[in-house]
């Protein structure tokens, strides 16, 4: 089965090129998953109705944004300008995690490639999140009976304060967040678990702590997951205050596999190869008909891309139904 991935192209808003907010790595992240051909055809959504988004916002508040009538400081403390393109792109997008969702019920999995606005709270947006649309889906599932005890696994390297805040007396919803200790926002609020990581953490220390977790979870009987991808936590982030590697995809892989044995991690990281490697290389680039370094970009690309959001998957293995709604699947394009 090819996983079902939702896009839209007015994902990627109209906004000044000044702002901060890198919104061109939208269109770019759909260009290179369909040049790769690591998708087919994307699955395209509808704006989210106001209906559905009333599960998890205030109809004052969403009616604010759809008429763009919220005050300088209302905008000020989203980040985007309320044009139409950015309303346009808040309703769409959410209507992806939405369509993702059902996607994920009769698939198994699926992914929206965006999304995972975790600042939003029930009547005000911040830091770049207009509409919350996994609270959104998250409400969408558990008040039509589709879900009845759903986690929301955010690795962002900013706490989700507008989850931990909309479903902070909802039973059914359990909120985890794993984020920088000394990042955004200043004041957080409190998630059923929150966990909050050292500044300049690398792979090693993150993975284990990660696992230890979702170890704990696994004891627990959830029937629905929202992972949001943290790609925000790779050492390349302007903002992220971690250092975390491509390499935590490469050794999670090297540790599950028969390459284990042949491969060294630390070699892998330092870019040091053996013999035998260097021997089928010599080989490979001979061949009339393959490039070796062609082939292995491609191979490294798609493992990279499978395995990033497999590490959580593989964790929680009880799952009656395992969704896993990416709002980002690779780091940011600035």
């Amino acid at each position: 089965m090819d996983l079902p991935v939702v896009n839209h192209k007015d994902y990627e808003a109209q906004i000044n090129e000044d702002n901060k907010f890198p919104i061109k790595k939208f269109s770019a992240l759909a260009n290179y998953l369909t040049e790769k051909k690591i998708v087919k055809k994307f699955y395209k959504p509808e704006a989210c109705s106001i209906e559905t988004l009333k599960g998890a916002h205030s109809e004052d508040y969403i009616y604010k944004i759809q008429n763009k009538t919220l005050d300088k400081n209302e905008i000020r403390k989203i980040g985007f300008p309320l044009v139409d393109s950015v309303v346009r792109r808040s309703f769409v997008a959410t209507g992806g995690t939405v369509m993702a969702t059902k996607l994920a019920l009769n698939y198994g999995v699926a992914c929206n490639t965006a999304g995972g606005s975790h600042h939003a709270t029930y009547s005000e947006g911040a830091g770049f999140c207009v509409f919350n649309d996994v609270a959104v889906a998250a409400k969408y599932l558990t008040s039509r009976g589709l879900a009845n005890k759903i986690l929301i696994v955010d690795l962002d390297v900013h706490q989700g304060n507008g989850n931990s805040e909309i479903f902070k007396d909802d039973s059914q919803v359990f909120t985890f967040s794993m984020h920088s200790k000394i990042n955004y926002p200043a004041k957080k609020s409190i998630s059923d678990l929150d966990v909050e990581l050292n500044e300049n953490m690398e792979d090693k220390e993150y993975l284990e702590t990660l696992k230890f977790y979702l170890h704990n979870l696994n004891q627990e009987d959830f029937d629905f997951v929202f992972y949001i991808a943290g790609v925000d936590i790779h050492f390349n982030d302007r903002l992220g205050k971690l250092k975390i590697s491509d390499g935590v995809v490469i050794t999670e892989i090297l540790n599950r596999s028969p390459l284990k044995d042949l491969l060294n991690v630390n070699d892998i990281h330092n870019n040091i190869k053996p013999l035998w490697l260097k021997k089928f290389e010599e080989f490979y680039e001979n061949c009339e008909t393959h490039d070796i370094k062609y082939t292995l970009n491609d191979v490294t690309e798609l493992f990279a891309f499978i395995l990033f959001s497999s590490i959580v998957i593989e964790e929680i293995k009880f799952l009656k139904s395992t969704s896993v709604v990416c709002s980002e699947i690779l780091k940011s394009i600035s």
